[in-house]
This record gives C-alpha cells, structure tokens and sequence, in this order.
C-alpha cells in the first residue's frame, strides 16, 4: 500500500536525488488521488443518469437502480452490464409498461438503452471529467482506455488514465533533467483558488464546472 511505498522511497539514499524522489512521490499520490476523486464524480454522474433514463422508461425501483448504476461505472464492462440486466430483469416482470411492449422486448429495450447510456458516459462524460483533472487530452484517454483494456482488460481499462498520467511524469521528469532543466512544472496551488468565504456547495459547482468547460475547450 501507499504506506509500505513511501517508506520504501524514503529508503532510498541517491546522493542529489533524494528530495527529487519525495517530490515525485508527492505528485504520483496527486495524480491518483486525482483519478479517485474524478472517478467519485464520474460515478455520481452515471447514477443520475441512470434514474433518469429508468424514469424515461418507466423501470420499477428507479432510485435503487440509479445507485446500481452509479456503482457499477467502479467496474468497467462488468458492471454496467450487470446494471443492465438487472434492470432488464426488474422490466421483464412489470405487469406493465408505458410502452405497450411485451415483457421481453421491453427488456430488450431497457438494455439496449443502458448499453447506449453507458458508452455515451464512457465517451463524452469520462474524457471531459478525468482529462482536466489528470492534465491529459480526453483523446489520448481513450486512446489509453483502448490499450489498457487490450493489455490488462478490466484493470487496464479502469486503471490507464491515472497510469498514462504517472508515466508521462515520471517521462518528463527523466527528459528535463538530462535537458538540465527544471523538473518541476509551476505548482498549482488549488487551495489558494478558494475564497474562505465562499461556502462550500458553490466550490463544488465552479469546480465541476470549471472542469466540464476545460475538457470540451480541448476537445474542439
């Protein structure tokens, strides 16, 4: 864990490097921290979604089938699939539907709604969030979303944005300091962006929104 890695650094004895090694240390932890925290707020997002898309269609249980699929973005392919069976599962035995379907082409039509939902989220949503929050291109994540699930299917789909990130850190880190130039970019203190003044659910919105408006500047 994080622990048994910062002591093992912290071992380290490299004559000149080692506030180098702490200094990275510092800033892989800001990067994954960054990943969870932009992760959270990709999960949130899905879970609203999804209850609207099971009010959409008039799915029993939406709020519980929101949270089911907010959850299950922590697990990728596997999860939102689930998500969509149950939900298929929970339509094939309505007695009814807004629609007039039979029960089994209603289900059908729940999960082909979820399939679309969640690759719209993995597509539009992930990029503009996780781009902005890890400094990376929304192309270059799913770029890495491709290679990542070919290289270590579900791990490296879930995992390769905060691991593309802590590569090319540590890429620009070894290319500076044979260039002998400054390793370290300007620091970007979040905190002093704050005002103490300003209370704390008005933070959230700037923030998310600050974030959205960045990943689609890049993306255009």
């Amino acid at each position: 864990d994080y622990r048994r890695i910062r002591a093992v650094l912290n071992d380290i004895s490299i004559p000149g490097y080692k506030q180098d090694i702490q200094r990275l240390m510092r800033e892989l932890l800001r990067i994954w921290q960054a990943f969870m925290r932009g992760q959270l707020l990709v999960v949130a997002i899905a879970g609203f979604l999804t209850y609207l898309l099971m009010q959409i269609l008039g799915v029993r249980f939406p709020i519980g089938l929101g949270v089911l699929g907010g959850i299950a973005k922590f697990i990728p392919i596997v999860g939102p699939v689930t998500a969509g069976l149950i939900a298929a599962l929970v339509g094939l035995f309505q007695p009814s539907n807004w629609f007039g379907l039979m029960p089994l082409a209603y289900a059908a039509l729940i999960v082909v709604c979820v399939i679309i939902l969640d690759q719209s989220i993995d597509i539009f949503v992930v990029p503009r969030i996780m781009g902005p929050t890890l400094n990376l291109h929304p192309a270059l994540i799913l770029v890495g979303l491709v290679i990542g699930a070919s290289l270590a299917g579900i791990i490296g789909l879930l995992l390769s944005a905060p691991t593309i990130a802590s590569f090319l850190l540590l890429g620009r880190y070894i290319y500076r300091k044979m260039s002998d130039l400054s390793p370290w970019d300007p620091p970007i203190d979040v905190l002093a962006e704050r005002t103490p003044e300003d209370p704390i659910l008005p933070r959230i919105w700037k923030a998310m929104k600050k974030r959205w408006n960045q990943g689609k500047n890049s993306q255009e």
